[in-house]
Order: C-alpha cells, then structure tokens, then sequence
C-alpha cells in the first residue's frame, strides 16, 4: 500500500512539473517586452514543406504566428511592396513569426518569400529566416497532389490557367526551387546565426531549439508533423 501511494506521489510531482515548465516557457516567450525587442521570423522556403507544423510548434511555444490569413498576408506584402510601403501592414506588427506568405492558387502566383526576402531583410533588420526545405522530388509530389479545388489538383489548375502541360509545369516549379535555394543560400552565406535551413524530412526540433536558444526557450516535444498531403490524398 505505501509503495503504491509513493508511486502516485512521484507520477503527481512529475506532471505538476511539468505544468510548471511549460507555463514557465510559455511566459518567458509570450512576454510583451521579450518578443517585441527580438525581431521577426520568416519561414522563406515552398509551401508543402511543414509550414504548418512550424507554425503549431511556435504558437505552442508562446510565440505569435500568422500563417497565410486565407491569403491575405501574401497579398498585403505585395501590394504594400508595389507601393513602397513598408511591407507589414499595422495589424500584422504583433506577431513575431509569419509563415506561409504564398496565394500560388490564382493566375499570377504569389510567393513572398521568394521573392521579397531581401526586403523583408532590409526592412525588419534583427529577425531570422527558415529555410524549410526537403527532398525537392518529393515536394513535387506533394505540390501535384494538393487539392486547388474538390474537383482538381493544383498541378491542373495551374496547367491550364498558364496554358502549359503539366511537365512543363512540373519543371517551372523544380526550377523556382533550384533558384530561390540558391538564392537565399548565396545571401546568407556570411550570416550563418540569421539563417536557419531546416529539412522537415531529416532535421529534428532540436535544430530549431539550438538556433533560436538565445531569443526563445523552446520546447522539441511540443514539434508535431501536420497537415501532410499524402495523408490526405489517402483518406
């Protein structure tokens, strides 16, 4: 009987540290004056390519995440970019990470990451970029598959609204890929502490954890993969 209650006891003290812990990380990362002062993050790299699973694991660690707005926040970028204006519209400013600035769905595709990062850069100075990257074979895949529509695939969609055969579009993107890697890889390639080049298929958390240990504690087992298109395209 005495084993089994010190037994329940250590269980309880664990999972009361463990509250304790979380709360403590969670407070550390959502303090007003802590992220206002570290600058942004911009997830730079494709979509298919664990935007999603990024923005979880930064939300789950307090951290305040904007990812796509339905579109809104690819739009807005470069609208404001057009224009010469600074590119975050004022109800953006209070998140710290953005990810998925892309609208690739419509007749001329939007990708902020690829083409506005130096700006980003330039505009935002302090903040970090990921690189989210994997197989890019595979990330073809996953981008063909996606649904545009219930009826279509993006990869169709976009066949047809570019008046291209699907190969041709397959290449454009395993084009914009080689460019927009070597791109970003070229301009950071003397500031290794502002870039991170994280792939979702091999890297552990742990990379994340490592990059950003001096501006946020975060937690590895808060990282969860979401949102997988082979998983939808299954079901």
């Amino acid at each position: 009987m005495h084993s089994i209650i010190t037994l329940k006891t250590k269980l309880l003290c664990v999972f009361v540290i463990g509250i304790i812990f979380t709360t403590y990380v969670f407070n550390r990362n959502t303090g007003a004056s802590s992220q206002k002062d570290r600058g942004k993050i911009f997830q730079i790299g494709f979509d298919k390519c664990g935007t999603v699973t990024l923005a979880e694991f930064f939300r789950k660690n307090g951290i305040a995440a904007v990812h796509r707005d339905n579109g809104k926040l690819a739009e807005s970028i470069y609208q404001n970019h057009l224009q010469n204006k600074p590119l975050l519209n004022q109800e953006y400013l209070k998140y710290i990470l953005f990810t998925d600035m892309e609208k690739i769905d419509m007749q001329q595709p939007l990708n902020i990451g690829m083409m506005l990062f130096k700006e980003l850069d330039q505009q935002y100075p302090g903040s970090k970029f990921i690189l989210n990257t994997r197989d890019k074979t595979a990330w073809l895949k996953s981008r063909a598959l996606s649904r545009s529509t219930a009826n279509s695939t993006l990869l169709t969609r976009t066949a047809i609204r570019q008046n291209k055969t699907e190969q041709q579009v397959l290449l454009q993107w395993a084009e914009e890929w080689d460019k927009h890697h070597q791109a970003v890889l070229e301009y950071f390639k003397d500031r290794p502490n502002d870039l991170i080049v994280f792939n979702i298929e091999k890297d552990p958390p742990q990379k994340l954890v490592d990059f950003f240990k001096k501006s946020y504690k975060l937690n590895p087992k808060l990282y969860l993969h979401l949102n997988r298109t082979a998983d939808k395209v299954q079901k």
